[in-house]
């Protein structure tokens, strides 16, 4: 469970001011199903940061937030990209969703959540960009795919994402565990 929602920064603009944190608790009065309840329930307007140890139920919470927005939120699945370090990870996360549905307890529509590693979210976003007739102006960066390494190919799409931050304007990104960054 995870516990004690904290603020991430002073008061003087920070963090705390553009996401919701919660971190694992200082004491032990705090409720772990209450708090996650307020993570999986938090605004969908700003971001919300977990931090907290293995075994806590981050997946888990992230599962739950994933249905609440489509369910509650109005969020379609088709908009959610759920981002993890490693292909194993990235499976799992498909796993739970999928389970979540054939429980019956998640959205049919989870099964649209498009899950994938950071490097396949470059390349998507990069093959997407350079295929797009409305963007003209990244010809400059039209470019060989297949002689991009993982770095480049990460770095190009922040840069495609700088220049074009509206590329993905309607996307609600979730990054499991985002420790790793």
């Amino acid at each position: 469970d995870i516990n004690s929602p904290r603020p991430s920064a002073p008061s003087s603009g920070g963090a705390s001011e553009i996401c919701h944190t919660y971190s694992q608790p200082t004491s032990t009065d705090a409720s772990g199903e209450d708090l996650q309840r307020a993570i999986i329930e938090a605004s969908i307007d700003r971001p919300v940061f977990v931090e907290a140890g293995p075994g806590t139920g981050k997946t888990h919470v992230l599962i739950q937030r994933v249905n609440h927005m489509v369910t509650r939120g109005g969020i379609p699945p088709e908009q959610i990209i759920v981002l993890s370090f490693t292909n194993a990870a990235v499976n799992e996360v498909r796993q739970r969703l999928q389970n979540h549905v054939d429980s019956g307890l998640g959205s049919r529509g989870l099964r649209n959540v498009d899950v994938r590693t950071f490097h396949s979210l470059a390349w998507f976003l990069l093959d997407e960009a350079n295929r797009d007739e409305n963007l003209k102006e990244w010809v400059q960066f039209q470019l060989n795919m297949e002689a991009l390494d993982y770095e480049a190919c990460v770095r190009k799409a922040g840069e495609l994402l700088e220049q074009f931050p509206s590329f993905i304007e309607n996307w609600h990104v979730i990054v499991d565990e985002v420790q790793d960054l």
